[in-house]
């Protein structure tokens, strides 16, 4: 209970797992919350802590599986990072269906985490493609392309502890 800090009665809550749980969102939207878990993601209602009908939802039909979830309140849909398959997948949130052409190519073959920001309409994957190629892929959540440039790089200073990023303006 957030309000209180007490645990719920019954937790910890067991789900059926095949390789383990790796990322966790939710979706406020819905009052859900999914999880990466093999090549799906298993979501489950909040209200009654049951998995909603159809999960897990396979992410990629290739293999790889999601590390990373990122929900998008502003166009109400859940994505998936897929290590290993070089993808993103985008859900709908209300009733969880792939969108159309999901998942999406990356510049990159393993996509580790995402994030979406409401201010840009992006969604932004953190992606390794060997050491000299690992950067930013960047997608228009609007009609899921790549942003022309993806992947961004970016740099580590060490010393003073800063990242450095290429900077990402408009659509």
């Amino acid at each position: 209970n957030a309000t209180t800090m007490t645990q719920i009665p019954g937790s910890p809550f067991s789900f059926p797992i095949s390789i383990g749980f790796s990322s966790i969102v939710y979706d406020s939207t819905h009052d859900r919350i999914a999880i990466s878990e093999g090549n799906s993601i298993m979501v489950i209602d909040c209200t009654n802590l049951t998995q909603v009908p159809g999960s897990p939802f396979i992410t990629d039909p290739n293999g790889g599986g999601p590390r990373g979830l990122a929900y998008d309140a502003v166009n109400d849909r859940i994505y998936a990072a897929n290590f290993g398959t070089g993808t993103l997948a985008a859900f709908t949130g209300a009733n969880v269906t792939a969108l159309p052409g999901s998942p999406f190519a990356t510049n990159g073959n393993s996509p580790n985490s995402c994030c979406y920001s409401a201010a840009t309409n992006q969604v932004y994957l953190t992606n390794f493609n060997g050491r000299s190629n690992a950067g930013i892929d960047v997608f228009n959540a609007s009609n899921m392309t790549l942003l022309p440039g993806s992947p961004f790089q970016y740099s580590h200073d060490g010393i003073n502890n800063q990242a450095f990023v290429e900077c990402v303006i408009g659509p």
